[in-house]
């Protein structure tokens, strides 16, 4: 138990070195940190082959350091800061807020550096650097020239946000920053806010790097474990899986896309075997520069989304949900798919107003029982349409992404290394993975979707 622990494991005075009393509980919050990664169930491996002292093990490795990212030294005191410096040799920026609609804040620049950020790229994107002052907008010529500035200047952007009358906590500015946001993002050619800082946050990369050795890998959609530490695992409910679990539980019938559109995932293991791949051939060579690596799947083994709804669909029909009144939900159709946004929008308030009774002659329900089923609907719908406006742009993707450099990596591995750090995306047989493998993963790890 966390008192358990803490009892055992006394946190370090030394950690609390702030004397401007900002972050007296330092070692509260270190402690904190520690049990909440302990307790996960990514590390049950390890708990089984440590037992009793896994705690120890666990202890003697984790080091949380309290920091902010939009500070000096990112917030951390000087003597963690020049301790890090002097012992620690590779340093993972991994931080991820994978919600595409974000407001516009400076402070999401350098939250996730390995991320879709080629936007609106058509054919093949192969694995190059970005540099400051790039637009899509402008290299595939979307607009003509005096719509768009004619280069992407980072500090500027960085003022917009940070001197924005929308710079508050208040629902409607923060709805305010989220649309602007968008419509920056789309000004320069990228789909969002979330791939917009991000390429903004590479593009600073690689401008202040210097001497420093880099890697920038570019994962697709990330998604559950496919073999290690065990298959399946995944945590939160994101990227494609809102789609796979709404349609699973009969919410989305249909969807705006195109069937044969690719859908590039990966399996969240073969990410950070590639990762630890690429430190171990660039930290020995120790040379400076900048690589970027697309781990992805869509040139070498390409799935499309009718197959992934296919493959999603079959799961659900042999193992339905259960909805929330206790009934188990009936066999669901395979899904349909609408070309425009406003095509689905008329779909499906028609599908649901159908299903849930608001269509047709209904003399069970009085006025406030129909008023009550009316809001329920509308916010089924809304819903529904939230997700069609967001994910829209990938639904109709023409990009498939190189992957020479992570390719050439895997040669330069021995047999034995491959095999210990797979992360090649050739063996992963979709609809196994599919349905033997991610989605009973999602059932098991997302708590907005129990199984049945």
């Amino acid at each position: 138990s966390p008192l358990h622990l803490e009892q055992k494991h006394k946190p370090s005075p030394k950690r609390d070195l702030d004397t401007t009393g900002r972050a007296k509980d330092w070692a509260a919050q270190d402690f904190s940190c520690c049990v909440q990664i302990m307790n996960s169930e990514l590390f049950k491996c390890i708990k089984q082959i440590q037992g009793s002292s896994y705690e120890d093990f666990m202890l003697r490795r984790l080091v949380p350091v309290v920091g902010n990212i939009c500070e000096p030294n990112l917030g951390m005191h000087n003597d963690v800061a020049m301790e890090i410096a002097r012992e620690v040799d590779v340093i993972i920026s991994s931080a991820a807020n994978t919600t595409f609609d974000e407001r516009l804040f400076y402070e999401n620049l350098f939250s996730y550096l390995h991320s879709y950020v080629n936007g609106k790229r058509q054919g093949n994107v192969m694995e190059k650097p970005l540099y400051e002052g790039e637009t899509i907008a402008k290299e595939k010529f979307l607009y003509s020239k005096n719509s768009v500035p004619s280069n992407l200047d980072v500090d500027a952007e960085i003022r917009i946000c940070s001197t924005s009358k929308f710079v508050s906590e208040d629902n409607e500015q923060t709805q305010a920053m989220k649309e602007m946001g968008i419509k920056r993002a789309k000004m320069y050619g990228w789909q969002n806010t979330y791939e917009f800082t991000k390429a903004m946050g590479e593009m600073i990369i690689n401008s202040e790097r210097e001497d420093v050795p880099v890697v920038i890998l570019r994962p697709s959609i990330i998604q559950s474990t496919f073999q290690d530490p065990f298959p399946g695992w995944i945590e939160g409910n994101r990227m494609a899986d809102p789609l796979i679990l709404n349609y699973g539980r009969g919410l989305l019938p249909a969807f705006v896309g195109n069937a044969k559109t690719l859908i590039d995932v990966i399996p969240v293991d073969m990410v950070v075997n590639a990762l630890i791949a690429a430190i171990a051939k660039h930290g020995i060579a120790r040379k400076p520069g900048i690589k970027v690596y697309h781990v992805a799947s869509s040139l070498v083994n390409p799935l499309e989304f009718g197959d992934m709804f296919n493959y999603s669909g079959e799961y659900f029909n042999s193992s339905p949900t259960v909805e929330l009144n206790g009934r188990r939900k009936r066999g669901i159709d395979k899904m349909k798919f609408i070309g425009t946004v406003e095509e689905f929008s008329k779909y499906i308030w028609a599908e649901t107003s159908q299903e849930m009774g608001l269509i047709g002659d209904n003399n069970i329900l009085d006025a406030k029982g129909f008023e009550r089923l009316q809001i329920k609907c509308r916010k089924r719908v809304n819903h529904a349409l939230h997700l069609a406006k967001i994910y829209e742009p990938y639904m109709f993707y023409g990009a498939w992404f190189d992957n020479g450099n992570i390719q050439k990596l895997m040669e330069g591995m021995s047999e034995e290394e491959r095999q210990s750090f797979k992360f090649d995306v050739e063996c992963v047989d979709w609809k196994h993975y599919i349905t033997k493998i991610h989605v009973p993963g999602l059932k098991k790890h997302v708590k907005k979707q129990r199984d049945a």
